[in-house]
């Protein structure tokens, strides 16, 4: 939820670096998803970040794939709050390796911007690998905060010869610590929901989505936090 202040989480700021000036505390974050039913479409993330006076950084590891074929991924982030406009950097090393093929690699970066129009209205940009190996992927996205309780969202991307895709998203919290999010993906014409649950430090989430063609995937998240900069 890269446009949202109270959902920020430590995986909001991989759709827009940006929002990773947002973070006020230490955080860290497991993710498991798998697609479609395949063992050899799993993936995994994790990602760490800290606040620091005027902006935070965060460290991720990306790992998909099977023993035979995967891809992976480093990246360093960082973001800085200039006030109402909060500007972001993140510096990736992708990796592709197959069995008998042997490696492949490269080095790319993303840049991002979030505007805060009003005190509920988010907007923001993202550029992903403008250059170099990897095709660059172009977002715009906005979203509204009803309440401390209610967030929607949209993003709209296109990736080098690929069609455009918006996402769409509404989450709510009908407790303090309950968390439920529903979401609809246009290029796979794949709706997803998402529920949650929160104890102490501690978050713990499942997902899931459906494609019309290919099936159901399944995913998890596990956050943890620590005390605010401030406390």
């Amino acid at each position: 939820m890269a446009y949202s202040v109270h959902q920020n989480t430590p995986f909001a700021f991989l759709s827009n670096t940006a929002s990773l000036a947002q973070c006020t505390k230490v955080g860290a974050g497991l993710m498991a998803e798998n697609k479609f039913g395949l063992r050899e479409l799993n993936s995994y993330c994790a990602t760490v970040q800290a606040p620091f006076a005027g902006g935070a950084a965060a460290l991720v590891a990306d790992w998909a794939g099977s023993a035979a074929l995967n891809q992976s991924q480093l990246s360093l982030a960082c973001a800085r709050s200039l006030g109402a406009v909060n500007l972001g950097i993140r510096f990736n090393y992708y990796m592709v390796r197959m069995d008998g093929y042997g490696n492949d690699g490269a080095i790319s970066f993303e840049i991002g911007s979030t505007w805060h129009i009003t005190e509920k209205l988010c907007t923001g940009l993202q550029v992903s690998n403008p250059i170099g190996k990897l095709s660059a992927v172009y977002s715009m996205g906005m979203g509204y905060e009803c309440n401390e309780q209610f967030f929607i969202s949209a993003v709209f991307s296109k990736e080098e010869n690929k069609t455009s895709n918006l996402q769409m998203a509404l989450q709510y919290t009908p407790a303090e610590r309950l968390l439920t999010m529903v979401g609809f993906n246009s290029s796979m014409a794949s709706p997803s929901f998402a529920a949650g649950w929160s104890w102490q430090n501690m978050q713990v989430m499942v997902s899931g989505s459906f494609h019309p063609q290919l099936g159901a995937s399944t995913g998890i998240v596990i956050i943890f936090y620590g005390k605010k900069k401030d406390e």
